[in-house]
């Protein structure tokens, strides 16, 4: 993102897991505590359950570091089932985030059941008996919302068409 500071070379950046889903800065300065455990919950299973391992690419591409990201040893032989499973939901959430964001310039994105770009259809992406997309932004360049479904794991050609059934079910409400 043009204008964005980068973390200095090495260092970590976390901000696609700080940012996804909902902005907490408004509660930085009125709701600090809550703000700080949001972000902490955001954050603490990606630093818990990830590190970097040296890689060396058979296709390297200009400015790739060498890393790639892993799963450690913590997540792999001292982690429960259910810590699994809300680990992959914040990493696939951060990724969705890191490749919209990053790579495709959209713009803030939002929990679609937090309410939806159409502020009179609000309760209508509450609904927790729809199935419905994970996230929703706007890109500003293109002047149009998208709605974002993120899947994850070994995505095999089931689970695509579960997310297109997702997404067609978003785009139905939004109306053409």
């Amino acid at each position: 993102m043009a204008g964005t500071p980068r973390p200095p070379r090495g260092e970590r950046s976390s901000r696609p897991a700080t940012e996804v889903g909902r902005d907490v800065t408004p509660h930085l300065q009125n709701q600090p505590r809550y703000a700080h455990g949001e972000l902490v919950a955001r954050v603490s299973p990606l630093y818990a359950y990830l590190g970097a391992h040296a890689v060396t690419s058979r296709h390297p591409v200009p400015g790739a570091k060498g890393r790639r990201l892993t799963l450690n040893p913590v997540y792999e032989h001292g982690t429960e089932r259910t810590a699994k499973s809300a680990a992959a939901y914040r990493l696939g959430m951060t990724m969705t985030e890191w490749a919209c964001r990053s790579l495709l310039g959209l713009g803030q994105t939002h929990h679609l059941e937090l309410g939806g770009p159409v502020p009179a259809l609000s309760d209508t992406f509450k609904d927790p008996k729809k199935t419905l997309p994970d996230l929703w932004g706007r890109h500003e360049a293109e002047g149009m919302y998208w709605l974002i479904e993120a899947k994850g794991g070994s995505v095999g050609v089931g689970e695509l068409r579960k997310g297109w059934v997702q997404l067609e079910a978003g785009s139905k409400i939004l109306g053409p």
